[in-house]
Formats: structure tokens, C-alpha cells, sequence
């Protein structure tokens, strides 16, 4: 048995987040806001962001897609 790599276990982390978060899970739809922050470059003490997500993605194997998690994080 062949060990997963890092990609591959947040790839597997991430959609199960994705899948809960569709079944009404708010923690897990926070978790996902929080993701798709930290992901678009935004860090702690940084101003809240005000726009939608931006439409260049910046590349990788498979774009996984948090940005309607992305305003989430005060609800």
C-alpha cells in the first residue's frame, strides 16, 4: 500500500468538508470559509474582505471550488 500525498489527503478533506456542508453542517461550511480566505491570499487582521472571488484561478491538478464558502464565516 502505497502512502497518499498531501494534495491527495486535503483533496479527500476538503470534499468531505464540501459534502457536509451541503448536508447543513455550518461548522464544516465556516471551515470551508475559512479555506477559501486563506487560500485568496487574506490572513489574520487583514480588512474583511468586500468582493466576490476572484475569476483567475491561479492553477493546480484540480481547482476545488470554496468560493461559495468564501462569505460565509460571519453567519
Amino acid at each position: 500500500m502505497t502512502e497518499k500525498t498531501v494534495s491527495e489527503l486535503y483533496f479527500e478533506h476538503v470534499k468531505e468538508l464540501e459534502r457536509r456542508a451541503d448536508s447543513g453542517d455550518e461548522f464544516a461550511t465556516k471551515s470551508l470559509a475559512c479555506l477559501a480566505l486563506v487560500c485568496e491570499g487574506w490572513r489574520y487582521g487583514d480588512p474583511d474582505p468586500e468582493d466576490g472571488p476572484d475569476d483567475d484561478p491561479s492553477g493546480g491538478e484540480e481547482i476545488i471550488d470554496l468560493s461559495k464558502y468564501r462569505m460565509r464565516m460571519a453567519a
